[in-house]
């Protein structure tokens, strides 16, 4: 098991892993305000951000490092 951490708030979900250990998943923000998709490289954790809405999710992560998942607009 690997602490991967969050994007700030209070809880953080992996969903895939590829065969090189990177992870796609969500995060809580800061102050859980929102969720936005992640991608951890093995070392860190970058927040994919949204289509201008709250919300965003990453479910998979291919051998290329590509995220797919799916994202909130700006109305919600």
């Amino acid at each position: 098991i690997t602490d991967l951490g969050t994007l700030g708030g209070g809880a953080s979900y992996g969903y895939g892993i590829n065969s090189a250990g990177q992870v796609a998943g969500q995060s809580q923000t800061s102050g859980n305000a929102a969720t936005h998709a992640f991608f951890w490289n093995g070392t860190s954790m970058a927040d994919l951000g949204t289509l201008g809405g709250l919300l965003s999710w990453g479910r998979s992560v291919n051998s290329a490092g590509l995220v797919t998942g799916w994202s909130s607009l700006s109305a919600n």
